[in-house]
């Protein structure tokens, strides 16, 4: 298989592997985390930029590196969940499933020894137990005999389609009993809920955040809308005033002029009174679906609770 090496997203600076949208010219960069083949970047003007080896670096040596089945895609694409910790697009039956699943780290190239194969990576549990397995498809879906030997393990694994962006579970974990089979479940919808309850609350600081800005272009407008009150008032202060001192304008035209500057003034206030009426809907429309929030997010925290006393009897 001959590699577009120029399509390769992540190599490495030191210890720490990188996305070429943060390369530059002033980092060594190397294929391998061993540091043994470099790469030269390249800051395209016509085209994007892009890696590639450096002249003296045979072929077989990269090829050595992805080994005989692995494209550059397939290698992007699994150091790319390996960084993020993030399994979205879950499709089950066909429909994509309103859930995350989230990793606290990863393992590349995870070796199990149980059924002797080497899984594309696996993300872990806070505890450092395998959470799930994943298995990145390009060109070569898993066989039957792959997913047999993935029933035996005791995480479940999922296969990432490259082509269609989504992913499916290709295996279901072995569990000996119907106890802990139906524990198993358990766990998997906890861990389901709480992916949920961290899309909720990451949703919930977004709509604070837009409504704290509303709020302030509110304060802004009334700001202004202040200022012109003040400038009005002036105005028919100053009119009265002409008025009264007899100046030249003819006294109808100060009259028109005044009737004018204060039905500008009704109607300022009427809008003011109006965005403030509206302004407060929204601040009770927002504190009840709040208020709702918080007592499903509860309601899910004491089932959860529940379930893991009941784990550890």
């Amino acid at each position: 298989m001959r590699f577009k090496i120029n399509n390769l997203e992540y190599a490495w600076v030191g210890n720490e592997i990188k996305h070429i949208d943060s390369a530059n010219k002033e980092d060594s960069y190397y294929l391998d985390e061993g540091l043994n083949i470099p790469l030269v970047y390249c800051n395209g003007t016509v085209v994007k930029s892009y890696w590639r080896k450096e002249s003296n670096i045979d072929e077989s040596i990269i090829r050595d590196f992805f080994g005989s089945s692995e494209s550059v895609e397939h290698y992007n694409k699994k150091i790319q969940l390996s960084k993020s910790l993030v399994l979205n697009n879950v499709s089950i039956d066909d429909e994509i499933q309103d859930y995350i699943i989230l990793g606290s780290s990863s393992i590349v190239e995870y070796r199990v020894k149980e059924i002797n194969k080497i899984i594309d990576l696996v993300y872990l549990d806070n505890n450092g137990d395998v959470l799930v397995g994943i298995e990145i498809f390009c060109t070569n879906k898993k066989t039957s005999k792959d997913i047999e030997k993935f029933n035996k393990l005791k995480f479940p694994v999922y296969e990432y389609d490259i082509n269609k962006g989504v992913c499916y579970p290709i295996s279901a974990p072995n569990t000996n009993t119907k106890e802990q089979r139906r524990i198993y479940n358990e766990i998997k919808k906890t861990e389901r809920s709480l992916s949920e309850i961290r899309i909720r609350i990451k949703r919930g600081g977004e709509h604070i955040q837009e409504k704290q800005k509303q709020y302030r272009e509110f304060s802004e407008i009334k700001r202004k809308q202040n200022e012109e009150y003040c400038k009005l008032k002036e105005d028919i202060m100053y009119s009265r005033y002409s008025n009264s001192f007899g100046l030249s304008t003819p006294i109808e035209e100060f009259t028109r002029e005044r009737r004018y500057l204060e039905k500008q003034i009704r109607e300022f206030k009427q809008r003011e009174v109006q965005e403030t009426i509206s302004i407060q809907k929204q601040i009770e429309q927002f504190t009840r679906d709040e208020s709702k929030e918080i007592k499903t997010i509860t309601k899910e925290i004491n089932q959860l609770e529940k379930i893991i006393k009941y784990l550890e009897k």
